[in-house]
């Protein structure tokens, strides 16, 4: 059975941010959280909580995770 994307909407989905937001998240993402270069976990949890992710304590984010 085959599908057709041509008649898919979204409708009124909102990400529930603007796109300065979302750009900020796309850099702050890409440098810190994602990066192997950058190992330290507490400014990574910073960044998560800042950006609104609800984290427990003891977390662990390895490099090159998510």
């Amino acid at each position: 059975m085959q599908s057709s994307l041509k008649d898919f909407n979204v409708g009124n989905f909102s990400k529930g941010a603007g796109n300065f937001r979302l750009i900020t998240w796309h850099f702050i993402n890409s440098l810190f959280i994602k990066s192997s270069f950058f190992p330290f976990m507490l400014p990574k949890v910073f960044l998560l909580r800042l950006f609104g992710a609800k984290i427990g304590k003891g977390l662990i984010i390895k490099p090159c995770a998510i």
